[in-house]
């Protein structure tokens, strides 16, 4: 008979020929194929073979290795969880009883000086919520005392407050978290540190005499632009103010100008004069200068003026002077305005 199946037929048919699926026509006709094709009687010898149990214990093995897995899962959920929770135990020792060095940027104090036992009280807040200061430290070093502390979290609204006295025997610049807070008797305030810090002892840096304005305000009074006379002395810096301003507002600008004058020929060393420029709504161009002689004897005036005001004198050295101490430099400061921004 002919052998009219197909490699591919046959072998399609063999699974379910094996399984004794197919029909007694289906079986001649394959058996007929596999005795000429040895490939064909091969697959299904394979097909036919049987199939090898599994060891014994092995479903036991599979189990153990996937009970291993979790137990290694669950230890390391446990490792990570338990590295975290030391982390923030960590953190929270950390913010509640170390905490960083103390600035002065979120402090508050009041202080006073007692002349007769030669002592200072001060009292220092936090202006936030949650911190408070502790660790305070006073340190003399020659005739210095440096207050240090640092800066922890806390839920307790009592321990947002330090009150301390200080004697100080000698002591002539008190500094707290790292910045001057009295000297020779004189607060210092935040803003006359900023002024002091832009002092240069030269006027040819156009640079180092914006850092001078800003700390004075000048931007306040007008936009300006800046012109350096620095061939030959007296070196003159002059301010010239961009906008227009009507000739009854001049006697206004001339004034807070006077007051700002002084405290610049203070920080700056070697300036001479300072002047400022502006044209009227008529177009007239109107300039003041103000030299070191005459900024000598502004400052005196506005120190009488101060103390008819506050019912305390204040004997000032020249304007030069007070820009080589931070003590006479608040003075200075506290008698002319200069650092208010009007």
């Amino acid at each position: 008979m002919k052998n009219d199946l197909t490699c591919g037929l046959v072998r399609d048919l063999l699974p379910g020929y094996v399984e004794g699926l197919t029909g007694a026509e289906t079986n001649e006709a394959v058996e007929r194929h596999l005795s000429a094709c040895p490939d064909c009687t091969a697959l299904r010898a394979e097909l036919a073979a049987p199939v090898e149990e599994p060891p014994a214990g092995t479903d036991r093995e599979v189990d153990y290795l996937k009970g291993l897995r979790r137990r290694t899962r669950r230890r390391v959920a446990a490792a990570v969880a338990g590295t975290l929770l030391a982390l923030v135990l960590g953190v929270g020792v950390w913010a509640r009883f170390i905490g960083v060095e103390a600035d002065r940027e979120h402090m508050s104090w009041s202080m006073g000086y007692d002349e007769e036992d030669d002592t200072l009280s001060l009292t220092v807040f936090t202006n936030w919520q949650h911190w408070a200061y502790r660790g305070w430290q006073a340190e003399r070093r020659g005739s210095e005392l440096h207050i240090t502390a640092r800066r922890v979290y806390t839920l307790m609204q009592d321990d947002r407050r330090m009150k301390d006295t200080y004697p100080l025997n000698g002591v002539d610049t008190v500094y707290l978290a790292g910045e001057v807070l009295w000297q020779d008797g004189v607060s210092i305030h935040s803003g006359t540190l900023d002024a002091y810090a832009a002092r240069t002892p030269y006027m040819g840096s156009i640079t180092a005499l914006s850092q001078v304005a800003e700390a004075l305000h000048l931007d306040y009074v007008g936009l300006f632009t800046n012109e350096l006379q620095s061939a030959a002395e007296p070196y003159r810096w002059t301010i010239v103010f961009e906008q227009e301003r009507l000739p009854e507002s001049l006697p206004g600008l001339d004034e807070r100008m006077e007051r700002k004058a002084v405290a610049i020929l203070a920080l700056v060393e070697n300036l001479g004069e300072v002047a400022w420029r502006c044209t009227t709504a008529d177009g007239e161009v109107v300039e003041q200068v103000v030299d070191v002689e005459q900024a000598d004897w502004l400052l005196q005036q506005y120190a009488a003026d101060y103390a008819r005001a506050e019912g305390e004198d204040l004997d000032l050295p020249g304007v030069k002077e007070c820009g080589s101490r931070l003590s006479r430099f608040q003075q200075l400061c506290d008698v002319t305005g200069a650092l208010e921004v009007w």
